[in-house]
């Protein structure tokens, strides 16, 4: 008679090899026991990761295992990683983080900044997708976090990463955000949708940046913004009044011709400002009846047109008194449309090779502006970016009621050589913002010897490219060029001085 029973090692002498392993989840290949489950990790080599972190609350104490100065690569699985706070890394080696796409998720439900790299030798992430529910609530640093932010690293790499960042009246968060970065700033093939008034790239600070082959689009929201939740942001109130009433002149004449601009007498004062063409005439008597007092100075009457402009937008009262400024206000709820603040800005005191190639940016005020400058008091030259490429970019900008501060399609400014060149930019507007001035192109401030802007096709613009070269040095030989674009209908094709070349240009 033969024993079929199979022998089993005494208890002190089980090894990895004598336990089954349930191999449904892992699907190791041949993996039956744990020392082959074992054994076909170890094969992995490389591939393996530093830490594997899983879903679910409390992930992020997965990282507390990386010290400082230590390397690693950190990998994602399926799955949603929610946080309360900003998970910083701080002080780490050469990060490397992977995902599985779109289906890894990084959820900030409290704060803008879902993670903070500060002080990393490198950090390269790739394959995920985070988002924030709120701006304005991070204790990451200084204004205009990111989703992902990234500060005094040296190197930086965001591919294939998807990110959503919150809405808010103003400016105030982005989607990505890299500061202070003293190597190079890489950033591709990403989909990032901003917030309502947010901005979508933001790098300061990088001797070398490339945002090449990325979609940028305005969270479109299932209801668009309500203007009487945003009027109480002092901010977007400011911005509305200056829709109303701007450019005050006291005293003065207003400019010859310009049927915007407003006259208000009261007392021994007279003010010219401009504001929308329909309520031209109507402004004293509303004026006399929110602030009845005989202004005695200047600045007296000017306070008292913004307290009216402030009720109009604050008091439905105070408008029921004008029929033309219920009828504005209503329009403007209805032309108040999702938009942000800014596609891709680069900017800080360095900025040597700037790169922005290729990527789709929808429904902004600003499509790609890029300039350096330095805040803090300091001598010695102007700071300058150094070679600078924006191509092939189509740009979609959108000028709703609250577009009231600067805007433009493309803006570049002090730099050594800037090319710019098959850009593609329409621009949208509304019937409160048909009379919104705004530059397909501007380039602005101190150049180099070659400035060339060529074979961009800018529709719906007011001027279509402008160069405003100061400082311009007589004796050195510059190529300023503006070539072979297509501006249809402009009030001005080419606003530059004669030093700028213009040739084959077309409205």
């Amino acid at each position: 008679m033969t024993d079929c029973r199979k022998p089993f090692p005494p208890l002190t002498a089980i090894t990895a090899s004598d336990v089954s392993f349930d191999n449904t989840t892992c699907k190791l290949q041949a993996a039956k026991t744990v020392q082959q489950a074992l054994d076909e990790l170890c094969k992995r080599g490389d591939d393996c990761c530093t830490v594997l972190v899983l879903p679910g609350a409390g992930w992020e104490t997965a990282l507390n295992q990386i010290v400082d100065g230590q390397d690693a690569h950190i990998c994602f699985q399926v799955g949603d990683y929610p946080v309360d706070q900003p998970v910083t890394l701080k002080n780490k080696g050469h990060l490397k983080l992977t995902g599985c796409g779109n289906g890894t998720r990084i959820l900030a439900a409290k704060s803008e900044a879902a993670m903070v790299f500060d002080g990393c030798k490198s950090v390269s992430v790739r394959d995920l997708h985070a988002e924030s529910a709120v701006t304005g609530a991070t204790a990451a640093g200084a204004h205009l976090n990111g989703v992902l932010t990234f500060t005094n690293c040296a190197t930086v790499t965001i591919e294939s990463v998807s990110v959503n960042s919150a809405s808010g009246p103003m400016r105030a968060a982005t989607c990505l955000t890299a500061r202070n970065t003293s190597g190079s700033v890489r950033i591709r093939a990403c989909d990032l949708i901003v917030g309502n008034q947010q901005v979508g790239i933001l790098v300061a600070g990088a001797a070398r940046a490339t945002i090449e082959d990325n979609a940028i689009a305005v969270n479109p929201q299932p209801i668009a913004p309500n203007i009487d939740n945003m009027l109480n942001d002092n901010g977007f109130r400011a911005l509305l009044r200056k829709a109303l009433a701007s450019n005050f002149i006291l005293p003065g004449k207003p400019p010859a011709g310009d049927k915007t601009f407003e006259t208000v007498q009261r007392g021994n004062f007279t003010i010219h400002f401009k504001t929308d063409s329909k309520l031209v005439g109507k402004w004293a008597s509303l004026v006399a009846n929110v602030v009845p007092k005989i202004p005695t100075s200047g600045p007296e009457l000017l306070d008292s047109i913004r307290k009216t402009a402030n009720r109009i937008l604050m008091d439905a009262n105070v408008r029921n008194l004008s029929a033309p400024f219920k009828i504005w206000y209503d329009t403007a709820k209805q032309q108040l449309v999702p938009v942000a603040a800014q596609g891709i800005v680069i900017g800080g005191s360095v900025a040597k090779d700037i790169r922005v190639l290729n990527n789709t940016i929808q429904s902004v005020v600003q499509g790609v502006h890029i300039g350096v400058s330095e805040h803090a008091t300091k001598s010695g030259p102007v700071d300058t970016a150094g070679t600078v490429k924006i191509a092939a970019n189509t740009i979609a900008v959108v000028l709703p009621i609250q577009a009231v501060r600067e805007r433009h399609g493309i803006f570049v400014g002090n730099c050594d050589s800037v090319i710019i060149q098959d850009n593609h930019l329409t621009v949208q507007r509304f019937s409160l913002t048909q009379a919104t001035r705004i530059d397909g192109v501007r380039v602005f401030g101190i150049l180099g010897r070659l400035m060339i802007v060529r074979q961009n096709h800018l529709e719906g613009v007011t001027v279509g490219i402008r160069v405003n070269p100061v400082h311009a040095n007589p004796q050195i030989t510059h190529q300023w060029l503006v070539a072979d674009n297509m501006v249809p209908g402009p009030q001005a094709l080419i606003v530059a001085p004669p030093n700028v070349q213009k040739i084959n240009n077309i409205a």
